[in-house]
């Protein structure tokens, strides 16, 4: 679960692209009771509003949503940019986590104007899950598997054939490996990857995303050369 992409897309729903479907669709499928991740994905399916995944997804954010007015104005992008920072706690989110016994009386009005409610309830059914000791393991470290590939890799470079073995062409094991790891392809990570400074990472997603949508590929390009003009 990445949290810095599902805030960024929480915080910035008009940014959702299509290639946010596919990691949104997995999160529905772990959380089905996630409401603004249904949401999300409806407005991913709106590039494509006659097909059958679009007008399915619409329904479900439909039954999920607290008010259907604010799902359409999500939905025709009426709704304004939100600016996020750390230090931004919304009210209701305060009294759920001073009033957690009385969670039935949080006042619905208050949890529309901040449809990342479900955030909070998206967290607590993580903190169960990794209480179960069989699913530990599931839980995967994006990032830091990235970071470790990096490390290692000078370590692979430097294999010898041993005696007897003729010496064969090196073999580039960055670009073999370049689609052997599990983090997403989408561009709201590598937008997040570029704000963190790690240049590199935002690249090569880029260049996923180019093989991943030909169409696209001018458009990666010229966000590849954003990053590296820097």
């Amino acid at each position: 679960m990445h949290r810095d992409i599902y805030s960024y897309l929480v915080a910035n729903p008009g940014q959702v692209s299509p290639d946010d479907v596919s990691y949104l669709e997995q999160l529905v499928e772990h959380y089905p009771f996630c409401q603004t991740g249904h949401v999300l994905l409806a407005k991913g399916h709106t590039h494509r509003s006659h097909s059958q995944a679009a007008t399915a997804a619409l329904r479900k954010a439909a039954v999920y949503a607290l008010s259907r007015n604010a799902l359409r104005k999500l939905m025709g992008g009426e709704f304004p940019p939100v600016s996020v920072t750390r230090d931004t706690v919304l009210p209701f989110v305060k009294r759920y986590v001073r009033e957690q016994p009385k969670q039935e009386e949080i006042d619905p009005v208050q949890a529309l104007r901040g449809l990342d409610y479900s955030e909070v309830l998206l967290k607590k059914a993580e903190e169960l899950t990794e209480k179960k000791p069989e699913k530990k393991a599931d839980v995967v470290d994006h990032t830091s598997l990235i970071d470790r590939f990096i490390q290692d890799e000078p370590r692979i470079a430097q294999i010898r054939p041993k005696v007897g073995q003729t010496e064969e062409e090196p073999v580039d094991l960055a670009a073999k490996n370049k689609f052997n790891d599990n983090s997403p392809v989408t561009e709201a990570y590598a937008k997040i990857l570029a704000r963190q400074g790690k240049t590199e990472k935002a690249v090569v997603v880029y260049e996923k995303l180019q093989l991943k949508f030909p169409e696209k590929k001018a458009y990666f390009a010229e966000k590849i050369a954003e990053i590296r003009g820097r």
